[in-house]
């Protein structure tokens, strides 16, 4: 993925996620959350777009 790339997706999936938790539609967000690439995640949870433990955080990006 090219950095140019990187503020649109992150823009996408933080739109897409903080939709999903609107509408409680949980099975969306956690399938937004699993595609993601590993950079987005990374700013997703830094923002605090998606809440995550120390440990899930530690152990990188994968089924939430």
């Amino acid at each position: 993925m090219t950095q140019k790339r990187t503020p649109s997706m992150y823009a996408f999936y933080e739109k897409e996620i903080k939709e999903a938790y609107k509408n409680e539609n949980w099975d969306r967000a956690i399938e937004l959350i699993n595609d993601c690439p590993e950079d987005v995640y990374d700013a997703l949870v830094s923002n605090e777009v998606i809440e995550t433990s120390v440990e899930e955080s530690r152990n990188g990006h994968g089924d939430v």
